[in-house]
């Protein structure tokens, strides 16, 4: 396991176009529950304007169907997994990462969707976003408090584990690397309450420069 301290990303939106409409998160929750975005959509909402998710890769689809079965073996204590859910981080930004442990059961949110006060852990793969978007929703998270927040690379078959977040400067304080041969442990509320094994997460890999 390596160690060292996040630091915080500093990046602007700009587009040639002119301005877009930007909508809110009531916008984009009103679109999706009248069927304005097409079923089967994997729509993300990011600084007010609409994202359609790429496809999964052999791979990506593999290893996030390992890694949700993980979870759900595991005791959470109080805490649920979510898979490829949207969670709203304010009022404009509402992504759908592909595990999202939240707290409560399921029926709690029959009427509304969680958001940052609800979860204690957002799980996301950089095989399908570019390396500084990752960064940008990363400081993102750490903005509003997430407390942890895990990368999982399948180039390197690692995961990048984020912790202590200092909302005031977008940023997590600590960042450790786990490689095939660790575990995770998962700390929700000050409690150690499970621990992953990376070789575990990510076993049903196989590269392939196709996939």
């Amino acid at each position: 396991m390596s160690t060292s301290v996040e630091q915080s990303p500093d990046r602007a939106f700009s587009c040639v176009e002119g301005s877009p409409y930007r909508f809110s998160t009531d916008d984009f929750y009103r679109m999706v529950d009248l069927g304005i975005l097409p079923k089967g959509n994997r729509a993300s909402l990011w600084d007010g304007l609409v994202y359609e998710k790429p496809p999964k890769s052999t791979a990506h689809a593999a290893v996030g169907s390992a890694l949700l079965m993980t979870f759900l073996r595991a005791d959470l204590q109080g805490w649920f997994p979510s898979f490829d859910n949207s969670i709203t981080i304010g009022p404009d930004r509402s992504p759908a990462p592909e595990i999202a442990v939240i707290r409560g059961v399921p029926r709690d949110y029959l009427e509304r969707r969680p958001d940052a006060a609800d979860a204690g852990l957002l799980v996301e793969m950089n095989d399908e976003i570019i390396k500084n978007d990752i960064a940008r929703k990363r400081a993102a998270y750490a903005s509003v408090g997430i407390p942890a927040y895990w990368a999982l690379d399948l180039d390197r078959s690692a995961i990048d584990v984020y912790t202590d977040p200092i909302p005031s400067e977008g940023r997590y304080a600590s960042v450790a690397t786990f490689a095939p041969g660790e575990s995770i442990p998962l700390i929700l509320d000050g409690r150690t309450v499970a621990r992953f094994s990376v070789a575990e997460s990510l076993v049903l890999r196989q590269h392939s420069p196709g996939n």
